[in-house]
């Protein structure tokens, strides 16, 4: 279910290069998708992308903070974007996106939430509407100038 999921968020947002599913607890990327046309990741980017979501979305921040249990974050660089996304539900798991500059962000994020859900979910559906929310804020880092 995992390869069908990423394989559909990358297939579904136009400009999205590559989709992760990542432990933060074990820092290790679980299961990968790649646009069409893209070599398979080595597995040091991989692992530098789970860092950069380790980062991004400290697992210590949902401990001590309840409004941090659900986060999104964004990175911005001239190659592109990334969004590293958890659910309140399962913070230990993210979801992590490199995409072109042009990506629709809010049909990305929509997308890449609904999936996520499903990913941590035991179900094999996510409800729809009662999908856990993304986050009730967002972190974007913007390389200095």
């Amino acid at each position: 279910m995992a390869n069908a999921e990423l394989d559909a968020l990358v297939r579904d947002n136009p400009g999205c290069q590559l989709a992760a599913f990542a432990d933060l607890g074990s820092s290790m990327v679980l299961v990968t998708s790649v646009a069409e046309g893209r070599p398979a990741p080595q597995r040091e980017h991989l692992d530098a992308l789970c860092a950069e979501a380790t980062r991004m979305l400290p697992v210590a921040d949902f401990e001590e903070d309840d409004a941090a249990r659900g986060a999104t974050a964004l990175s911005f660089s001239s190659g592109g974007l990334k969004l590293f996304l958890r659910l309140e539900s399962s913070p230990t798991e993210a979801l992590c996106c490199i995409c072109d500059r042009e990506t629709p962000v809010d049909q990305l994020l929509a997308d890449a939430q609904a999936r996520l859900a499903r990913l941590v979910s035991s179900e094999e559906t996510c409800p729809g509407p009662t999908c856990p929310p993304v986050s009730r804020g967002w972190r974007t880092a913007i390389p200095p100038a």
